[in-house]
């Protein structure tokens, strides 16, 4: 969880954002959720998955 509301707030979670951003898709899902009735957003959520690695199935 990241929050704006403070004094680098804003920039905290723009790094934040920064960073998943460069997880590899194949093994990562990033799922972004804020408030979207509101005007300014306060807080943030950052889902991150690490998905599992599929392997080859030899019979």
């Amino acid at each position: 969880m990241s929050g704006e509301g403070h004094a680098g707030g804003a920039e905290e979670a723009q790094a934040l954002v920064s960073r998943v951003r460069t997880l590899p898709l194949r093994r990562w899902r990033v799922v972004p959720l804020a408030d979207t009735n509101r005007e300014r957003a306060a807080e943030s959520l950052l889902l991150v998955e690490r998905l599992p690695v599929k392997t080859s199935q030899q019979p």
